[in-house]
Formats: C-alpha cells, structure tokens, sequence
C-alpha cells in the first residue's frame, strides 16, 4: 500500500551463460535494466531484426485487407471476444521462426503491392482519359494527325468570346478554320486550324478571347478508337488487378503464422536490445537495473540455478539519482491505480496516493451519476466485461474499479431515490414503491442547498486529509520545519471547522467563543512563523501576514467540491426528462407509441448513463488531481518499466515453458546476436 522499495543491482556473468540469463530476466520479468557506460547503442543483429520486423508488419497490415471474413454466430463472436490471443507454446513460436520462409515472403506481398499500385494507378489514369476523350467524342480528327503547314488546337469559350473572336478572324482575314462542336450553354467546343502566318496573331486572340485549350491523350487513330482501346485496357488491367487480390488472399492463409512470428521477433529484439545495455569484457559481462526489493533473493537463486558463476550485488544509489516509481497496492486498492496513473507517479520518497484518494473517488463518482439504477447497470456490464473477455487479474482493474464505481452509484442513488428517473412519490402504492422510498433519505431535487453544504463538507474533510497527509509524510521525513508549517496549517483549518460547527450549527455559545479563540491562535501562529526563514528582521511579521493568503487558496478548494451537486442533479434531471419524452410519444402515436417509448427510454438512459459516467470519472478525478495531491505530492517520478514479455498476438499466460525451446532460441539469437566487445 505504498511505493515499493527498489534496489539498484548489478548482475555479473560469464559471456557463455549471458543469453541463458537474459532469458531467465526476461521470464522473471520484474526488473527495469539501465544502459551501462560503455555499452553499445546499437548493433547489426538489432538492427536486422528490427528490419525483419517492420516486413513482417507490413505484411500483416496489407494480408489484413484480403483475409476473409469467417462467418460466426453471435455466440462464436462473443466466445471470440473473450479470447486473449494465441494459444501458443514455445515450441511452435521457436519453429516457425527457424523454418519459416520470411524473407521470400516478405518479397512476394511487397512485389504483390507494388503490382497492384501499378494497376489500380493505370486504371485510375485511364479512367480519367477516357472521361476527358468521351467529352470529345463528336470530334473526327486523328489525334496523332500532324500537317506541315497548319496547328490543330481544341479546346473550349464562352459564346460571347467565341463570337468576338470569329469577328475578330473575318475583319483581319486571318487563315484560320474555325469548326464549333456541340456544346454546352456555358462553353463551346471547338477546333482551330490555323495556317503558319496568322500563328502569331491567333496566340495572342486566343489569350485575349480566354481560350482554355485542351491536350488530348497520345493516340493514333480518333478519339473514338482511343475510347475503346482504353475500355478493352482497362479490361485488362482489372483482370490483372482481380488476380493479384486472389493471390493476396491465398497469401493471407499465413496471417495466423506471421502474427506469432511478429511476437518471437519482438521478444528477440527486446533481448537483443537488453543486451546492448550491458557491458561487456572479453569474457565477463554485466547488467544494472532496478528490481522490488522484495524479489532480491528470489532472483540471486533463480540466477545461482542457470549460472553457479552468476554474481548479484546490490548497488547504492547515487546522490542526484531517483529510481523508477513501483505503486504495491492490495487488490482491492489497486484499481484505483488507473485513477493515479492519469496524474502521474509520485517521487521515490513520496507517499502512493491511491489508497488515500480511493475513498473519495468512489464517494464522488457515486454522488456525480447519484441514480441506483445505472450503478446497478454500470457494475452489471463492467462484471461481464470480465467475465465475456475473460480478462487476465492484471488487466482487471480499469473494470473493477466501474464495479466499485457502480456499488456505491447504487447505494448513493438510493439514498437519494433516483431509480431512472422515476419519481417515487408518483408510482402507484405498493411493497415495491414503500421499500424503495423507505430507502430515500434526502431529494437532491427539493433540497438542494443540504447537498450543497454536504457537498462543501466533504470538501473540508479532504482538504483537511491532503494537509494532515502531509503533516505526517513530513515527519517521517524528519523534515520539522515542513512538519511544523503543515501542522500550523491544519491547527487552523481545523478550528475554523470548529468554529463553525459548535459556533454556528450547534449555536453553542461556550464552544463558539473556544472556536474563536482557536481560530484567533492559530492566525497568530501563521503570522508569527511563516516569516521566520526571512534574514531581515523586518520583513518577518509582513510576510506572515501575508502567508494568509493562503486561506483564500483553501476556500477556493472547497468550493470546487459544489460541483457534486450540479453533476447529480443533472444525471436526474435529465433522467426524469428521458421519462417524460418517451410517455409523450407513447401518447401521441397510437398502437406503435410503446414501441417508440421503449425505444426512447432504452436509448435516452443509456446515453445519460455514459455521458454522466464519464462526466463523473473525470470530476472525481479532477477533485483529486488539483485540490487533493498538491496538499502532500509533488509527483513526477518516473514509472516502474520491467524488462518483461509482452505480446500483441500471443496469449503470453499460455505459453509453456520448455528448456528444449529455449535453448533453440538461444541458439538461434546467438547466431544473431549481439558479439561481446571488451571494454
């Protein structure tokens, strides 16, 4: 329930035993390796397998769009969806990256590629000319047709320019045909030909008339017979393209192979890429990192049985150096790691913020959606999303944390009658209806201003929580002055509660006048401290005065909290109004109206339900993040990163372990290995 103490280590070995150990850290998966002065940034063997890598996903990402979709029933489909990946052993991942044909392969799918870019691109080229040809299709020219004295030119104006130009060509006497083709009202087809003399006068008409030439396709013969030729190529060019696609296709029959090999890659590259972080002697090599310091002697023996000469020492940390952040929280805490997560890591010295912030999240979150019946519908989904995934224990917690989440919706929305949006009052008498408001305790509806200051409450308490938190992480710190400045801070906050609770709610007026009092000492405690670290004697009280400022900082943390109440009485609010629209049309449209009104209901709920959920998570989470952990967290610590195996494909949890296959591995990455250097 903290963060988890590390060790910086160092393990030492022979180069002979350095694949076999990288293996067994691998397997052991719980430690984050440092890159060691001295030691290579990149290698051959990385880079060959990285490149072996990037074919296979091109691969995959191209065979994806021609693998055919296999029917399945709704019952395979959800069977489908709970699967993990590959059930694979080491065995068969070893296998297929030893017999398995990549590079030809890999070859084929991009030659395949290629083809068909070049089909589809002369396709799509001639396409587009025959749309330009068939627009000239009244044209009866050759188009390779070239005269020795004359320039043919086609092209398109607008009749008022055409007019002007013909006028134009009578008054001056030019030798030039003028041939109109049918046309549109807008613009006018036509042919020029035009004798070599009138060239120069004609260049500057058709500039002044705003010509707009056309350039045909190379063709020879007509435009009709440029028309069909292109049909009968594109004819072709399909055929071709129709070909390649079912030679993709029989090509993705493989997709299943590659997908494990794309994980076998991974895992070679991630223990080549290991390897590279250590340093290396002729005949000795060594590797730091960090692990839980409660799995020191777990590894030191696991290490001892794939090595007698392996050697684990523990190392000290340097004076500037911060090890990676490792959160250990008990199951039913650790969920609330997501929530963390999205802040950050605390520091190494810091406290873990979860099991502190758990409380409240959940009593924010339930207090945001506040309607039972969607907690009940939240926690519903959320468990059989676990369950129709079957998701690992390590990939539980983002789910668990909505059951949790849907628990309290439920017990908060009870306690506040939201049931759908229903009014209780309203439904008709019965055991259902009287057991449901025995459940009510308050209406957030007609009593708004009692959740608001229950809402403020709870804000106080936190923020009294944040400051003792602090109070108590600086003591263990043995960091006084800090300690004193937190415990100054809290003396005062919690006599101003005093103050108003025995003063103005309990209207005491003996415990009112001690509130005051209290309060009065601990304003004099701020200003008589909080200046005490400036050297000039004078600034001293100034700046404890000025340190009340911070009060205002205080109160405008706790107003923040009103924000509970506006997003429960909004989850409400518009629930009540869902209700209302669906018994509208149940009214207005006759026999189909309860269709439309199931419809509406169904629809209108779950949409409130996931827009509110969402709204919940992230103003419970912004309640934390901004007026919770800076009482008592800096944070920016860097998070834990194993040195651990992870797939995209395979079902890592199923893979069985073989020594046989690893060594087959071994032997297979040391052929491509990394070649120990001395140092």
């Amino acid at each position: 329930m903290a963060v988890a103490p590390v060790k910086k280590i160092l393990v030492l070995g022979l180069q002979a035993d350095r694949q076999k150990m990288l293996e067994l850290l691998y397997d052991f998966g719980q430690m984050q390796l440092i890159h060691m002065d001295g030691a290579e940034e990149q290698n051959e063997a990385l880079s060959q397998i990285e490149y072996r890598l990037a074919g296979v996903k091109f691969a995959l990402d191209f065979l994806a769009r021609y693998t055919p979709k296999q029917k399945q029933s709704f019952r395979e489909r959800l069977a489908a969806m709970g699967s993990q990946g590959i059930t694979v052993s080491h065995e068969e991942v070893a296998k297929l990256l030893q017999e398995f044909d990549l590079a030809p392969f890999i070859q084929q799918v991009e030659k395949l590629e290629a083809d068909m870019n070049s089909y589809q691109s002369d396709i799509n080229r001639m396409r587009a000319e025959q749309l330009l040809l068939a627009h000239w299709s009244d044209l009866s020219l050759r188009l390779d047709q070239k005269l020795e004295s004359a320039q043919v030119r086609i092209g398109t104006f607008t009749e008022e320019q055409l007019m002007l130009l013909e006028a134009a060509i009578t008054k001056e006497h030019q030798a030039i045909e003028l041939q109109r083709l049918p046309g549109t009202d807008k613009q006018v087809k036509v042919y020029i030909v035009s004798h070599r003399s009138a060239e120069a006068w004609l260049q500057n008409a058709l500039t002044e008339y705003h010509f707009q030439e056309v350039n045909l396709p190379e063709h020879q013969g007509t435009v009709q017979e440029a028309i069909t030729e292109r049909e009968k190529e594109m004819l072709r060019l399909a055929a071709l393209l129709e070909t390649a696609q079912a030679e993709a296709t029989k090509l993705s029959q493989h997709v299943h192979d590659l997908q494990i090999i794309f994980d076998g890659l991974t895992w070679q590259r991630d223990k080549v890429a290991a390897s590279l972080n250590a340093a290396s002697q002729e005949r000795t090599f060594a590797l730091s990192g960090y692990i839980p310091a409660s799995r020191f002697v777990e590894l030191e023996e696991a290490l001892h049985k794939v090595s007698t000469s392996a050697t684990l020492l523990e190392l000290a940390l340097a004076e500037d150096e911060e090890p990676p952040v490792l959160l250990t929280n008990t199951n039913l805490v650790q969920p609330f790691e997501s929530v963390t997560s999205i802040y950050g890591a605390p520091k190494p010295n810091e406290l873990d913020p979860t099991p502190y912030l758990a409380p409240f999240f959940i009593f924010y979150f339930a207090m945001c959606l506040s309607d039972a019946g969607y907690g009940i519908i939240l926690a519903g989904f959320s468990f059989l999303a676990i369950k129709l995934f079957k998701l690992p224990r390590a990939k539980q917690g983002f789910y668990r944390l909505l059951i949790y989440a849907g628990i309290a919706t439920f017990v908060v929305g009870a306690a506040f009658g939201g049931w759908f949006g229903l009014v209780l009052e309203d439904l008709p008498k019965n055991a259902i209806t009287s057991f449901l408001l025995s459940l009510k305790i308050i209406d957030p509806v007609s009593n708004p201003l009692t959740l608001l200051v229950f809402s403020l409450a709870i804000g106080v308490v936190q923020v009294i929580v944040g400051v003792s938190i602090n109070l108590y992480y600086q003591i263990r710190q043995k960091s006084w002055d800090a300690a004193f400045d937190a415990g100054a801070w809290l003396f005062l906050l919690i006599g101003v509660v005093f103050w108003l609770v025995a003063g103005q709610a309990i209207q005491s007026d003996i415990l009112g006048q001690i509130g005051v009092y209290w309060v009065y000492a601990g304003l004099a405690t701020l200003v008589l401290t909080q200046g005490r670290r400036q050297k000039n004697i004078f600034l001293k009280i100034p700046m404890g005065i000025l340190s009340l400022y911070n009060i205002v900082g205080y109160f405008s943390d706790v107003m923040s909290y009103s924000r509970l109440l506006a997003l429960g009485l909004s989850t409400g609010i518009i629930a009540v109004v869902v209700n209302m629209v669906a018994l509208l049309f149940k009214d207005m449209i006759p026999i189909f109206g309860w269709v439309v009104a199931i419809g509406i209901l169904v629809g209108g709920h779950l949409f409130n339900l996931a827009i509110n959920a969402l709204g919940s998570f992230i103003h419970s989470g912004r309640l934390q993040y901004v007026e919770f952990f800076p009482k008592f967290m800096e944070g920016g610590g860097s998070r834990f990163k194993s040195f651990a195996r992870q797939a995209k494909y395979v079902d890592v949890d199923t893979l069985t372990q073989s020594d046989l296959i690893h060594n087959k591995m071994d032997a297979d990455q040391d052929a491509s290995g990394p070649k120990s250097t001395s140092a």
